[in-house]
């Protein structure tokens, strides 16, 4: 079961029990996360070890696979990903 971060302070203010874990998984859920360009699936920005920077601006993936198709051509992947949100 998901928890977002109100439904966790929701509980707290009505007296039930918060677990950590329930807490940890509402902070998760807020998390940054930029699009993988290549796959479409949404990596979170803390921690990432797979990223390239092209025009200034750096792009997380998820695998090897999918930062090495992007950096072979990059100018692929610059279109229709405008406006999507994890």
């Amino acid at each position: 079961m998901q928890l977002g971060s109100a439904t966790v302070g929701r509980r707290a203010r009505q007296g039930s029990p918060v677990t950590s874990a329930m807490r940890k998984e509402a902070g998760t859920m807020t998390a940054k996360k930029e699009m993988d360009r290549v796959c479409g699936m949404w990596v979170e920005i803390l921690g990432a070890q797979l990223t390239s920077i092209y025009k200034g601006e750096r792009y997380y993936f998820c695998s090897q696979g999918c930062k090495e198709q992007f950096d072979r051509d990059p100018e692929r992947f610059q279109v229709r990903f405008e406006g999507r949100h994890p």
